[in-house]
């Protein structure tokens, strides 16, 4: 069965949230499947006809015209990341995140796919209760690779009373307003980054605490979940994380670690299965 895998990016030029996922997606599912990849703005009809079934991650760079075929000729599914379904990108403009029927698009690709898979149980809400969907289903969790889940555990966790902020020039990491808080709280912090996330993660592992505000509803937020299983205290906004919708978000350390990875396996199982099921 040949899969088609969709993405306006790959791990290897970018490593975002979304892309770190769709990387522990395709791992798994290359190992099922006849399994292709192919960037949103290289993607052709001729491309799309030799395909099975098509797996949709961010599809920024996905034309129209490509967009129609798909709805009209191939089964599909979208794995929701970052809420394209709405015109600003962030439901959070909207009180309750209820949407306007204006500001809502896509609309007609998200109806037409057999399964639209989220993160989190709020991105769901969101979707059935603005858009009217009824084919969404959240998998409560992002994606990690056992051997990342594994390196968090084993780290070091000894603590250094210290305060971590992320140093970020994306607005969306509102770094300049977590430095703001804690030098009115007059808090002892340290902005900290790393080339690639295993260090960042290092990094992490030595704070007492991290202070994050995210300037959007995150669909999760891959780093307040992983600070949480380093044993750090995070300090947020927790209306703008996915993950405090969850009934696991109140655990930390090694017993997060092992919810996530039995959320990630069944994760992983519903991808496959929601594929085969086209299949038979």
């Amino acid at each position: 069965m040949k899969v088609g895998f969709i993405s306006d990016f790959f791990s290897s030029q970018l490593t975002g949230g979304a892309e770190l996922n769709d990387e522990v997606l395709i791992t798994y599912l290359s190992r099922k499947f006849d399994l292709i990849k192919i960037a949103s703005q290289n993607c052709t009809i001729q491309k799309l006809q030799e395909l099975d079934y098509i797996i949709i991650s961010n599809f920024i760079g996905l034309d129209s015209n490509n967009r129609d075929f798909i709805i009209n000729n191939k089964p599909y599914l979208i794995y929701e990341h970052d809420h394209k379904y709405v015109s600003t990108r962030d439901p959070s403009k909207f009180k309750d995140f209820k949407i306007p029927e204006q500001n809502l698009i896509n609309l007609s690709f998200y109806k037409s796919a057999k399964k639209v898979i989220c993160l989190s149980s709020i991105q769901v809400k969101i979707l059935e209760e603005s858009a009217k969907l009824n084919n969404c289903v959240s998998i409560g969790t992002s994606l990690w690779h056992p051997s990342s889940l594994q390196y968090i555990k084993d780290l070091d966790k000894t603590k250094n009373n210290k305060v971590a902020i992320v140093n970020s020039n994306n607005p969306i990491k509102n770094t300049p307003m977590a430095k703001q808080f804690c030098t009115s709280k007059q808090m002892d912090f340290d902005l900290i980054s790393a080339p690639d996330s295993k260090q960042f993660l290092k990094i992490l592992s030595q704070y007492e605490t991290l202070v994050f505000f995210p300037g959007v509803l995150e669909s999760l937020c891959r780093l307040v979940v992983e600070a949480k299983m380093l044993n750090c205290k995070v300090i947020t906004k927790k209306r703008l994380l996915g993950a405090s919708y969850e009934d696991w978000f109140h655990l930390s350390g090694d017993e997060l670690i092992e919810k996530i990875s039995e959320k990630v396996y069944n994760a992983l199982l519903l991808f496959e299965n929601t594929i085969l099921e086209n299949k038979k």
